[in-house]
């Protein structure tokens, strides 16, 4: 059996994607409608599609298992049967010759994109290999820079080694620049520690093995048995699908040590069991994972024929699914359920999410990729940050969401409401010392809420009372109040006639009070004009 993987960006904030059991599918690729079943090969009908990716400048890559082809387009099909805008591992859209070069290939298992969405990663799973674009493709038939697993392009021997895979399926660049591979028949996950530019490049860390150089199966906490799909949280979780242990391991880190152990399981009630089932908490067979940007969790249940939505990654073992797709409960697992329409699955490989909660599923044996619109509780994107501001002049707070519309904003000072402060922009004009303090904003949908951090507003104080007077010593004091700890420079001039020649003769913070003072010992230029600025 086969398997996939993508990574996907989830939030630690209260946040997420909400779907309901046996919800219908909005928009169908790979087929003109949700009842059609086509396998004949085209820009338009995708006959084995398991793999879907989505880069960040939103491109969508299929990978095409039974013909050895990835498609892409350019943007998220909003309408069914949407053709394809490029095709690689075939030189064009209707052949299905597969071979092992740099631009043909075999049998498509897992696609997914550089974290910058730059580069093309895809493994070709009957070639024993993964390959790299390093651009994302625009012409049909492009022929791919870098090879693993293999010295050439046109080998394809299997092997254990840090160099080798044997039936490589899920692939994933984390954020961080890593490159992992869910090497299936060797029953390990291998991470190079950056992605490679050079052909037949090894792997730094194993998991699943504590070498290099076995593959034996287990179901301990360290061990795998034909591992498949892998995700990649914000905060930094690794989620794994084991396949035969019928389980998800999730490790609260990315390893850097051979041979690591898993955190938590979901599917089992601990380590060491494998047992299936077609329960809220049971898989048989999961084959891929999805994370959302806010967190929700879908495993592909490719023997129940179905996906199982967490709302968020569960924090404890055996825990349980809160949604079903592709079932009318969490005890079905009949195949085309209700038959071939929206809402059912024959086998689902593997997900993928959208920015905007949408979760694209794509399945071999219903020969399309059907996309699900979530409802998604405000997420946000882009945080207020501090503001320090001159008096007298305006501060500026800004929050970035994404969520179900409409999104509504509710700013708070020191805690509480501010009056008509209820856009995702709060202007604070004419700064004064009673705006000093702490802001935050709450959005709220139909959904859910989410509280951004909390931020602080300071105010910037010109010098005030600005004082000279002689000493007894005969020397000069000049003194002023200003903004606690914020250095001013102390500027003189000879006469003031423009332009003024300001020469800078003293720079110091004011101290904790916000009290600046400066004696002038150099009395004997004649006449002094003086003035102070923040700096």
């Amino acid at each position: 059996m086969l398997a996939l993987s993508l990574a996907a960006i989830g939030s630690a904030q209260a946040a997420g994607t909400f779907f309901t059991t046996f919800q219908a599918a909005s928009v169908v690729i790979g087929q003109t409608n949700f009842t059609s079943q086509d396998t004949n090969t085209s820009q338009v009908v995708t006959p084995g599609p398991v793999t879907v990716a989505i880069s960040a400048q939103g491109k969508l890559a299929v990978g095409d298992l039974l013909n050895g082809r990835v498609l892409i387009w350019n943007s998220i099909p909003t309408a069914n049967g949407t053709p394809a805008d490029v095709v690689v591992g075939k030189p064009d859209f209707t052949n299905t010759t597969s071979g092992c070069t740099a631009s043909l290939c075999s049998a498509i298992s897992s696609v997914t994109f550089s974290p910058d969405g730059s580069k093309l990663i895809v493994n070709d799973d009957y070639n024993t290999r993964v390959l790299i674009w390093n651009s994302v493709p625009t012409t049909n038939g492009q022929p791919a820079d870098v090879v693993i697993g293999q010295t050439n392009f046109n080998t394809a021997t299997g092997g254990i080694a840090s160099n080798k895979l044997n039936n490589g399926v899920g692939v994933l660049v984390a954020p961080n620049g890593k490159l992992l591979i869910a090497d299936f028949s060797n029953s390990r996950i291998l991470i190079f520690n950056s992605l490679p530019t050079t052909n037949n490049a090894s792997a730094d860390v194993v998991i699943g093995q504590t070498n290099m150089t076995t593959a034996t199966t287990g179901t301990a906490a360290n061990q795998m048995n034909l591992p498949s799909g892998v995700a990649y949280s914000s905060e930094g979780k690794l989620l794994v699908t084991d396949e035969l242990n019928n389980r998800v391991l999730v490790f609260n880190n990315l390893p850097a040590t051979n041979g690591a152990s898993a955190d938590l399981v979901i599917g089992q009630a601990a380590f060491g069991f494998k047992n299936a089932g077609t329960t809220v908490s049971n898989f048989y067979h999961p084959t891929g994972l999805a994370l959302s940007p806010s967190g929700t969790l879908a495993i592909e249940d490719f023997g129940n024929n179905r996906v199982l939505i967490f709302n968020f990654i569960p924090t404890t073992n055996g825990a349980s699914a809160d949604v079903v797709l592709g079932q009318p409960n969490f005890t079905s697992s009949t195949a085309f359920n209700g038959g071939i329409n929206a809402n059912s699955f024959n086998h689902p490989y593997q997900a993928a999410f959208t920015t905007d909660g949408r979760l694209l599923v794509a399945g071999r044996d219903m020969s399309r990729v059907m996309i699900f619109t979530g409802q998604q509780s405000p997420l946000i994107t882009a945080q207020p940050t501090n503001q320090t501001v001159l008096a007298g002049s305006n501060a500026v707070f800004t929050v970035t969401a994404l969520g179900a519309a409409p999104l509504a904003y509710q700013w708070q000072f020191n805690g509480t409401n501010a009056d008509t402060a209820t856009n995702a922009t709060l202007i604070i004009n004419l700064v004064e010392a009673t705006n000093v303090g702490n802001y935050q904003v709450i959005i709220t949908n139909s959904i859910g809420s989410v509280t951004s951090v909390v931020v602080n507003l300071n105010i910037l104080w010109p010098p005030q009372g600005f004082v000279a007077y002689s000493t007894n010593t005969g020397q000069l004091s000049l003194r002023f109040a200003g903004t606690p700890n914020f250095p001013y420079v102390l500027q003189s001039a000879t006469n003031l006639t423009p332009p003024v020649n300001w020469q800078p003769i003293f720079t110091n913070p004011a101290d904790g009070s916000g009290n600046w003072q400066f004696t002038d010992t150099n009395l004997n230029s004649g006449q002094r004009f003086y003035r102070a600025l923040g700096q």
